[in-house]
């Protein structure tokens, strides 16, 4: 049988040469494995290893010489990416790839020596052992899979899967079973629920093979009206039909969307299916996004009575990115290399995500204040990002919040294209997480009649969700400011005042004749105003 693919694959038969790469790369994997001690470098090793195999193949005399020409293969890419990797060590360009993450010396020691432990105990296992635990606990593959590449029967693979995490548990001290990546204690792929909030992300990790299932949160929690949780259905239409009107997202793709994430959300904890990774950036986008979500597991946790493993990668730069945004802007393999250096999450980070959460949607934004003086820095991010919501409020100088500052400050200062503007005012307003949509409707809102305070040259349509139409136009336009705007921008007039207000900022809704707050930047709080 053997011989025979091996003929029909030198003849050039796709067919012949993938049963090859399905019946030998687990046998591969095990091999690069035990000689990299890294998933990710065996991956590519691998990959590497069957481009020779398919350029070469033809040149194999003996086809019964297959499995250890390949394994030859194997060992050489693994020896060739071993010296690449102290190269780079060597001229220090590991450590520039390296992000810089929110972690001490202390525990990067620990998660580094937990990664050195599991190494040592995969290599002291008898070889069966070992083999069985690398198919399925580290490459992923179902029990079915595994005991059909070791051709055992799949009690025995079950024995040995037994036998070796009996073995883990007497080898390793219980702070680090605790502390172990659940890929050791759940088996298969789809043992980890990434979560994270943009479709770019998303297909970047896909692409850099991340283990386990992928769901993009799609929100916009900075825009519109927040009500009590205790609302549900009031919360879903009275968001859906803002967001319709003022962004022009459609109200049943909006409400399909919560739906159907809430519903994976809440299906992977009640299965109990492995661990949560939670992956957000640092502005207040993000951290909107992941305080309402620390508040939902929380919940959910309490409800089913089973609390997963929830991790957190959150970061704020990255080497050689400036201005840094986002994981849009990372490669696939500058995630991977973020991967497994998330931090676990306990009970007491749940409850301070669900604390901020409620104080953001409060009706009252002092709430929001007082907590973060209380209990600053209780999750990475939050209190910056958060400070930065309360100066999206009216400035007591002239009634503008600091997005609209920013935007007329550019255009005071020469900006006149809106591509330019939007660009310029992004890095300005980094811990925003400024879309393209929101700063659509900012600008129409300020060149807003009777009370213009910019002109955007010839009015064009603003650009629409979903839609590329009319998007170069607008975005070329030229702006300027009217006499009304330079007079706010100086403070000569207030623009609560004269264009009067009606905004949402989380979950306070500003009116003419309401209650009125105002971010007074020197002292850094909100005031309220007599």
């Amino acid at each position: 049988m053997l011989e025979q693919q091996v003929q029909q694959a030198q003849q050039g038969k796709q067919a012949a040469f993938n049963w090859l790469n399905r019946e030998f790369t687990p046998l591969g994997m095990i091999t690069a494995y035990r000689r990299l001690n890294d998933y990710y470098l065996a991956e590519d090793a691998v990959q590497e290893a069957w481009t020779e195999v398919y350029q070469h193949l033809a040149k194999l005399k003996e086809p019964g010489a297959f499995p250890s020409w390949y394994l030859t293969i194997v060992r050489r890419q693994c020896n060739r990416l071993l010296r690449k990797k102290q190269l780079a060590v060597a001229m220090g360009e590991d450590a520039l790839d390296r992000p810089v993450m929110r972690l001490n010396p202390a525990e990067i020691a620990l998660q580094n020596e937990l990664k050195a432990t599991v190494h040592r105990y995969i290599g002291s296992l008898p070889e069966k052992l070992g083999n069985a635990v690398l198919l399925f606990h580290i490459f992923g593959y179902s029990l079915a899979e595994t005991a059909a590449h070791l051709e055992i029967p799949l009690s025995t693979l079950k024995k040995r899967l037994y036998d070796a995490r009996n073995k883990l548990k007497i080898s390793l001290p219980a702070a680090d079973l605790l502390a172990l990546p659940e890929l050791i204690e759940q088996g298969g792929r789809q043992s980890m629920l990434h979560i994270v909030n943009g479709d770019v992300v998303a297909e970047k990790l896909r692409d850099g093979r991340i283990k386990g299932e992928i769901l993009v949160w799609r929100e916009l929690y900075t825009e519109g009206p927040h009500f009590s949780p205790s609302e549900p259905v009031k919360n879903l239409k009275e968001r859906g039909r803002y967001l319709e009107q003022e962004l022009g997202i459609p109200m049943s793709i909006y409400e399909e969307g919560c739906r159907s994430q809430e519903q994976v959300l809440q299906q992977f904890v009640e299965e109990q299916k492995g661990g949560i990774i939670l992956w957000f950036e640092y502005d207040l986008f993000d951290q909107t996004m992941l305080m309402l979500l620390l508040h939902k597991l929380e919940g959910l946790g309490t409800t089913s009575g089973k609390q997963l493993p929830i991790h957190l990668l959150s970061i704020g730069e990255y080497p050689g990115i400036e201005p840094f945004h986002g994981f849009g802007q990372l490669s696939s393999d500058q995630l991977m290399k973020l991967s497994g250096t998330w931090t676990q999450l306990g009970p007491e980070d749940l409850q301070a995500g669900r604390l901020i959460w409620e104080a953001y949607i409060s009706s009252d934004p002092l709430s929001l204040q007082l907590l973060l003086d209380q209990q600053p820095g209780k999750l990475p991010f939050s209190e910056q990002a958060f400070r930065f919501h309360l100066s999206r409020f009216p400035s007591v100088y002239n009634g503008l919040g600091i997005v609209e500052q920013t935007l007329l400050s550019e255009i005071a200062k020469g900006t006149v294209q809106l591509l330019e503007l939007f660009r310029k005012a992004s890095d300005k307003l980094r811990w925003l997480g400024f879309s393209d949509l929101q700063a659509a409707r900012e600008l129409t809102l300020l060149a807003k009649l009777p009370s213009p305070l910019i002109e955007i040259q010839g009015n064009p349509e603003p650009p629409k969700f979903g839609s590329t139409q009319g998007q170069h136009s607008f975005w070329q336009t030229e702006v300027s400011l009217t006499s009304l705007g330079e007079l706010i921008l100086q403070g000569k007039r207030d623009a609560v005042e004269v264009r009067g207000i009606n905004k949402y900022l989380g979950g306070v809704h500003l009116i003419s004749d309401g209650p009125m707050w105002r971010w007074d930047d020197q002292a850094g709080c909100l005031r309220t105003q007599a």
